[in-house]
């Protein structure tokens, strides 16, 4: 008897020692590739897909996350690929439509024993839907895999979170947890993607918290057993991003630890191998899961962000406007003076009266919930004055050289779609723009909208200057703004300048500083920048 249990004894350690640490690791990568955009220029995915295929064939990791591919771009990425399996779907249909967030895996390495899709939405088994004021729709791909070596089973979750709503994005962090659970239940996991969010979000919190009935999860990146590491930003906007974002993380759960994170600031030639760079985690499958992060508590959603559930944002003599929560019944607070809400703002209770130009800022709050972000809008008074624009030198440009120049009067504000002529758009060289009031009239306050969506050419104005004329020559000073206009090509912001004076006159001239040439740290840096105006309220 004591023989077979010593001959036991020592099988057990030759199984042990058989199974190294080699046999237990995975190397596993997140890689936003950048949609194939024409408008891209040098960084188009002509001339970046070498440098892609370079560096996955240099790196070859065992599975590997990608975001933004279309098809035609997955294709290229299966042809210098052939040893991976790839699992894709469009987020439109469910098929081959649109973005896709495809998991490749070595097929020499894993087995594939189940994969599929879901939609961050509140119909997540709907191709294509899309919940919590998302501009698109954002899909998840998922894998089980099994490792031909060492027999371990484990998912690989991977996706494209929301670039314009943080509450959003927290949703998606809720249902991605709850999807998790129900779908890899306590074997080990890894969640990778493009979150569009930075570790100081609410999102990052969610996914990274521990909660009661979930399998806490650690951002791979700050785990790493090698020691300390200093991390690049993952977001560098082909060159326009001057300070450090980290929105591309490798979660993991505690069935992993890590050995090595690496981010790969990657260009050559002055071509970026995507506006994200990639990054990899060396994980390590745990034999037994880590200890608790504290003690667990309920996983608390947070608010959506107020809706301003008016369209107008020009009156003539006073308005109401209506603020409500998409869905839920919580306290608005709000203030009608630019100052920051909190629980002592004014309590939303009817429709807000505005009888005066007005900056709304407001944010929902709950005592079961995190309170929203706060949202903010300008609405501007018009006084019932008859003015005409006289002049817009130089004319606009291209398909935006509108002869008719009433939507710089008709108290509409420029919408989201550029195309839709509600803006005037000039190409390069400063604006002038001439009012005329056919008679003197006083002059106390302007308001001019103006477009900054770097990722269109689009930039604000440098500065805005208003003076006043008698005879429509010789031009008096009466208020000018000095403005920085942003590169970013994630950010797109549409601003309502205000400028104030007292003054009398015919003419009002409104001069326009144009941006200059793209910088070089833009996609397209040398191409001159477009202007872009809209409403321009004069009282």
């Amino acid at each position: 008897m004591l023989n077979v249990r010593l001959y036991i004894f020592l099988l057990l350690l030759l199984v042990i020692g058989a199974c190294t640490n080699g046999d237990r690791t995975l190397n596993v990568m997140s890689f936003n590739i950048r949609y194939d955009n024409p408008e891209d220029g040098i960084n188009s995915w002509s001339n970046r897909k070498t440098l892609v295929q370079d560096f996955l064939m240099t790196e070859a990791p065992d599975v590997i996350g990608f975001q933004e591919v279309l098809l035609h771009q997955l294709e290229d990425i299966r042809a210098f690929m052939p040893e991976y399996v790839s699992v894709a779907a469009g987020r439109t249909d469910g098929i081959n439509k649109g973005e896709m967030t495809p998991i490749l895996f070595n097929r020499n390495k894993y087995e594939l024993l189940a994969s599929s899709h879901f939609w961050l939405s509140d119909n997540p088994d709907e191709p294509g839907s899309k919940s919590w004021g998302t501009m698109l729709p954002r899909i998840v791909t998922w894998i089980k895999l099994k490792d031909l070596s060492s027999g371990y089973i484990f998912y690989v979750f991977n996706t494209h979170l929301s670039h314009v709503s943080e509450y959003a994005r927290n949703q998606s962090a809720s249902l991605l947890l709850e999807k998790i659970k129900v779908l890899a239940g306590k074997a080990p996991v890894v969640l990778l993607g493009d979150f569009n969010a930075q570790p100081d979000e609410r999102m990052y919190k969610t996914i990274t918290g521990h909660w009661n009935n979930y399998i806490p999860m650690w951002d791979a990146r700050y785990e790493s057993l090698n020691g300390p590491v200093n991390f690049p930003g993952t977001f560098n906007g082909f060159g326009s991003v001057k300070h450090q974002v980290i929105i591309d993380h490798i979660f993991v759960n505690s069935l992993f630890s890590t050995i090595n994170f690496e981010t790969y600031p990657m260009n050559k030639d002055s071509v970026f191998i995507s506006d994200h760079y990639p990054i990899k985690a060396e994980l390590l499958f745990s034999l037994k899961s880590r200890s608790k992060l504290s003690e667990p508590k309920e996983l608390t959603p947070s608010l959506p962000e107020p809706v301003y559930e008016s369209d107008k944002q020009v009156f003539f003599d006073r308005m109401f406007v209506p603020v409500k929560v998409r869905g839920n019944s919580a306290k608005i607070f709000y203030t009608t003076d630019s100052s920051i809400p909190d629980t002592s703002s004014l309590f939303y209770i009817a429709p807000i009266e505005l009888t005066k130009t007005t900056i709304l800022q407001a944010y929902a709050y709950s005592d079961t919930k995190y309170p929203s972000g706060m949202v903010s809008k300008t609405f501007v008074k018009k006084l019932d004055r008859k003015y005409k624009v006289q002049s817009v030198t130089p004319k606009p440009s291209g398909k935006y050289a509108l002869d008719n120049y009433s939507l710089l009067t008709d108290a509409e504000m420029g919408r989201s779609n550029l195309d839709d002529k509600s803006w005037l758009g000039i190409q390069g060289g400063d604006v002038d723009i001439v009012f005329d009031f056919e008679r003197r009239s006083r002059i106390k306050d302007l308001h001019i909208s103006v477009l900054n969506d770097a990722v269109s050419w689009v930039l604000a104005p440098s500065f805005i200057e208003v003076s006043i004329s008698d005879d429509g020559i010789n031009y008096k000073p009466f208020d000018k703004q000095i403005l920085d206009p942003s590169t970013d090509v994630n950010k797109k912001e549409q601003l309502i300048v205000s400028l104030k004076g007292n003054a009398v006159g015919q003419f009002v001239k409104i001069t326009l500083g144009n941006s200059g040439l793209l910088p070089d740290n833009h996609y397209a840096s040398g191409n001159p920048s477009w202007l872009f105006v809209d409403e321009i309220v004069i009282n």
